[in-house]
């Protein structure tokens, strides 16, 4: 019980560390800031500045991966803020030229990877396998409310006129502080409760080779809380494993319609709508990825393991950088870069539905196939015992009839 309500204090501080770590409304307009109050130009922001952010996710995915696990998780999430706090004291006081902005860049690349590798894997260390999905949407949750929380403030306060672009910079330093206090405040994993948890997976598996599974599926009934769709998913598992590639492909060919909407349209509230059905779709199939990831991930090397797919993917981020949106590549505007990555995500979604639609109707086929060959066999049996019962209801009237007296009258 007390470890219980240990996790349960460690879990609302990481949130809390969450909703400040991403409370920065002046990020949506980085690049107006830039434009308008720091004299670059557009072409500058879009093709100089921001992809180093890319090359930072790359270099610094490598080596937290190797370094998070054995450094326990909170020094790499304190870390995470200072280079959070570092980003945004450039953007006020030194954001005056190519290369300073680009350190920026780097800083908030920093920040970022840390956010990926150890604030999502941070609870593990500290809870059992069954209560990972639930974590996994609470600690989600709180990452994107404070995005939420902090577009909103920072569209509202620039829509009335009641800040401007620089001014939004103080409440993202803020955000950045705020994130560090509770940061320090987060307790520390500690080797105990690690081997604690190996002692408790050796003895379930030298009692019982399937108590883990049945741990996991009776405690994941008891879940009847944090977020709504964190909730339809837990209660889903069976068919996210049966179904999951399938309905990976059409949720990202789904994403790569909305980004290709978003691409065409000049309505502000059609955009707005095709980004919060983008994100919804996006959250939620990486809160299912990483819960099932976890759950059979081997202790002490969480981090490595969701450190090595994000680095997959930031590799895949570079290559689609460097070829739609560097010198050295396409170099196309920003709405031509949002219909190739809207082409991409539509081509993926039915990669991911060719895949596993064959297996499926294969599946289908087999089973039909087996139906019919049963219901053959069963009708089969069927007739060859009312064959046997008729042959047999022949001969004992033949029996009856042959041992019966001649008592019918013959006619004169």
């Amino acid at each position: 019980m007390k470890g219980r309500c240990k996790w349960k204090a460690a879990i609302l501080v990481l949130i809390m560390v969450g909703l400040f770590k991403e409370f920065r409304p002046s990020g949506p307009f980085l690049v107006d800031y830039a434009v308008d109050h720091q004299n670059f130009t557009q072409e500058q922001m879009v093709h100089e500045v921001l992809p180093a952010t890319t090359g930072t996710y790359i270099v610094s995915l490598f080596f937290l991966t190797m370094v998070t696990d054995a450094f326990s998780y909170k020094p790499i999430i304190v870390n995470s803020g200072v280079y959070n706090c570092i980003t945004w004291a450039i953007t006020i006081w030194g954001y005056h030229s190519i290369n300073m902005a680009r350190l920026r860049q780097i800083f908030y690349g920093i920040s970022t990877t840390c956010t990926e590798v150890a604030y999502f894997t941070y609870m593990y260390a500290n809870i059992e396998k069954c209560e990972y999905k639930k974590v996994t949407s609470y600690t989600h949750s709180a990452v994107h409310f404070g995005q939420f929380i902090s577009g909103m403030t920072g569209q509202l306060l620039i829509s009335f006129n009641l800040m401007d672009f620089e001014e939004l910079n103080y409440l993202s330093l803020a955000g950045g502080v705020g994130s560090v206090i509770f940061s320090i405040l987060l307790p520390r994993v500690l080797r105990d409760v690690e081997d604690e948890k190996a002692l408790k997976g050796q003895k379930a598996d030298e009692n019982d080779p399937e108590q883990p599974m049945k741990q996991i599926e009776e405690e994941g009934g008891k879940d009847k809380k944090g977020v709504v769709l964190g909730l339809i998913v837990g209660r889903t598992k069976t068919c996210w494993i049966k179904w999951g590639c399938l309905v990976f492909g059409v949720s990202t060919f789904l994403q790569g319609v909305a980004l290709f909407v978003m691409a065409k349209t000049h309505d502000l509230y059609v955009a707005y709508g095709m980004f919060i059905l983008f994100q919804t779709m996006f959250q939620v199939l990486v809160i299912i990825a990483k819960s099932q990831v976890a759950e059979s991930t081997r202790e002490r090397s969480e981090a490595f393991i969701f450190g090595m797919n994000t680095l997959t993917a930031c590799i895949i981020h570079l290559l689609l950088t460097m070829a739609v949106t560097s010198r050295h590549g396409f170099h196309l505007p920003i709405r031509d870069q949002y219909f190739v990555y809207g082409v991409y995500g539509i081509l993926l979604g039915v990669g991911f539905g060719c895949y596993d639609l064959p297996s499926k109707l294969a599946d289908k086929t087999q089973s039909w196939r087996h139906d019919v060959r049963n219901s053959m066999r069963r009708f089969a049996k069927v007739r060859v015992e009312d064959e046997k019962t008729a042959n047999d209801e022949e001969k004992e009237m033949e029996t009856i009839s042959a041992n019966m007296p001649y008592s019918i009258p013959r006619e004169h």
